[in-house]
């Protein structure tokens, strides 16, 4: 037999037990074939049906207020769209903007201008100054920050700690490209220079790219020993007669691009995984270049 449509239907109190009542008279009927006498047709038209009626126009009314409240709360949804719709009126169509489409927007500018992060007058500082919009796209546009460079030949200021800070707290543990220009061995206790170089080495195992430029003591580059694991270019530029022996850079595991300017010093290097060396005396043009190591 097949089963009866109405097995998981909700019923009132009251009508549960005609359900009940209707399934085992259903059941009668198509095993024994038994039909339905005059008692139980009498007990239909004047029990079940008219509590049934009345349980319909119950569950009826209930169905009408709660479409009264349904078309109330669509009313009130089109008056909160219209008005939705009416604030947007102010807010400019730019602010709809994706983050990723601003930062995109905010790359063409800072590639029109060479500067680095440290530079408070460069583009990114600037662009971050405009509005509150551009002030958190430019805050959130991670890389913008990860261009470090100091020229302790320009002299050092009081400012340079605090600025680096706040550049590596903007660049959010994204990987850094450092630039380090004349640090002479006269200033060893110079808090100007060494305060935002401590800070600076602390995130060694942040840089990319490292360009050393006449940065001395060598006794600095031994701190920085089995503390590069993500470096992968270097460019170091040194002009003294000491020949300094460097042995920190065979422990970075990622370096493949390396180039020597100037008075060569000693380098131990990763040859094996180097992938590009360039070799300069002076100014002009790479004297000798291998891009590819392996081969030789």
């Amino acid at each position: 037999m097949a089963p009866s449509p109405y097995a998981n239907a909700s019923f009132p109190r009251r009508s549960l037990h005609y359900k009940q009542e209707y399934e085992a008279l259903i059941d009668r009927v198509h095993t024994s074939g038994s039909p339905v006498v005059e008692d139980e047709i009498c007990h239909i038209e004047n029990d079940v049906l008219p509590v049934l009626n009345q349980d319909v126009a119950s569950i009826n009314g209930s169905i009408a207020s709660l479409q009264s409240i349904l078309d109330s709360m669509k009313e009130e949804r089109a008056a909160l769209k219209s008005l939705e719709k009416g604030y947007k009126t102010f807010v400019p169509p730019y602010r709809a903007i994706p983050c990723d489409i601003w930062h995109e927007i905010f790359s063409h500018r800072l590639a029109l201008e060479s500067s680095h992060s440290c530079q408070v007058s460069g583009p990114i500082w600037r662009l971050s100054q405009v509005c509150r919009t551009w002030r958190n796209v430019a805050l959130s546009y991670y890389s913008a920050w990860c261009t470090i460079e100091f020229d302790f030949i320009e002299g050092a200021s009081e400012d340079d700690a605090p600025i680096l800070e706040l550049v590596l707290q903007r660049s959010h543990r994204r990987l850094l490209s450092v630039t380090l220009t004349g640090c002479g061995w006269w200033e060893p206790d110079n808090d100007l220079v060494q305060a935002p170089l401590k800070r600076l080495f602390a995130e060694s195992h942040r840089w990319q790219s490292l360009n050393l430029t006449e940065f001395d003591p060598p006794s600095l580059y031994q701190s920085l020993r089995g503390r590069l694991p993500q470096l992968e270019s270097l460019i170091f530029e040194y002009w003294g007669s000491d020949r300094p022996v460097l042995h920190i850079f065979n422990d970075c595991p990622r370096l493949t691009r390396v180039s020597l300017i100037g008075n060569r010093a000693h380098f131990d290097l990763p040859v094996a995984q180097l992938t590009e060396l360039c070799l300069k005396e002076g100014k002009g043009e790479c004297w000798w270049r291998v891009n590819d190591v392996g081969a030789y």
